[in-house]
């Protein structure tokens, strides 16, 4: 449901050389991190390939949802250059986290990828992202007490959005839901991780409190002085339009920047899940360098155009980097 499997069968993917020629490319044009998403990263051929090129170099971060089998081939590729495991899991309780995540077993089989990777790497980065569904979104505390006795340093709660080829409208929070989640749910867990020594990660993060800056564990009293805002934005979010009032004000600082490359060379300008459509591919690294790719013409008329329809259904302002998302925001108000 979540990640762009069935997209992928018919694509002529990057073959090793060209996976070589690309990460020296992402090094030339300066990207400092690159995430590796899926699909199942683990399970691809090319990922050495770029891990040879890329360790060291730039920050590494790989996302699974778990691998079947022994860890072993894993827990090697690991070894090779991952800065940051980003592991999958949407609830705590294994039928439930099996069901969504469409097989049997898959949340065994994370959770023992987990322990292994933790006990071969015990200061490597370790993060939780869990899509926020209503199947879910009561028994989210769930998720961190099952990952909490490997020490994760983050968990990202994101919303449920846009995938890539269908529709997930019937799985958005309604209102009432929203309200609990972001006034009731969201504080307690901010205060609950803070005290966990971990990071508490929201994305979207509604815009009022964006642009007050007001910390994740003070949102429930925040909601008063915010309240006529803070509806229009929830309103909004119930209809998936998680990005429309920053998008709207601010623009997008992530185009050109927070790049997706697919695995048959195309590229995306931006990273987020409405925008991986054909109709929006600025390039292909098939037939094109990178730095062409991002100095072209395809990729300033698309920046010039922002919003695009699907930009207001995107989750990424929010987790900007803090400064440059500052800069942002603060050049709205002024403005």
């Amino acid at each position: 449901m979540y990640c762009d499997i069935e997209s992928q069968r018919a694509t002529r993917v990057l073959s090793a050389t060209e996976v070589e020629r690309v990460s020296h490319e992402l090094l030339d044009a300066g990207f400092v991190e690159v995430t590796f998403v899926g699909g199942e990263p683990l399970l691809s051929p090319e990922l050495p390939v770029a891990l040879r090129v890329l360790a060291g170099k730039a920050s590494i971060a790989v996302f699974s949802g778990g691998l079947p089998g022994s860890p072993a081939r894993a827990v090697e590729l690991v070894g090779q250059g991952v800065d940051r495991l980003v592991f999958s899991l949407d609830s705590g309780r294994d039928e439930v986290n099996d069901r969504i995540r469409g097989r049997n077993g898959i949340t065994r089989d994370l959770l023992a990828l987990c322990a292994a990777l933790r006990r071969e790497f015990p200061r490597i980065d370790l993060s939780v992202n869990s899509v926020v569904s209503r199947h879910n979104v009561d028994t989210l505390a769930d998720v961190w007490e099952r990952m909490r006795p490997y020490a994760p340093d983050s968990w990202a709660l994101t919303l449920v959005g846009d995938n890539f080829t269908g529709s997930p409208r019937e799985h958005f929070l309604d209102r009432a839901q929203l309200e609990t989640l972001y006034l009731r749910d969201v504080p307690a867990l901010a205060r609950r991780l803070s005290a966990d020594g971990a990071e508490l990660v929201v994305l979207p993060v509604p815009f009022p409190f964006l642009a007050a800056q007001v910390p994740m564990r003070s949102w429930g009293e925040a909601a008063v002085r915010h309240r006529a805002e803070l509806d229009r934005e929830l309103e909004l979010y119930a209809a998936g339009d998680y990005n429309r009032t920053f998008v709207t004000k601010c623009g997008c600082p992530l185009v050109g920047v927070d790049i997706s490359i697919g695995v048959g060379g195309e590229v995306h300008p931006c990273s987020q899940a409405p925008m991986l459509r054909p109709d929006y591919v600025v390039g292909n690294l098939k037939h094109a360098r990178l730095a062409d790719v991002l100095a072209g013409d395809a990729l300033a008329g698309f920046a010039a155009a922002v919003p695009h329809p699907p930009c207001s259904r995107c989750w990424a302002p929010s987790n900007v980097e803090r400064d440059r998302l500052l800069q942002v925001v603060r050049g709205h108000a002024a403005s």
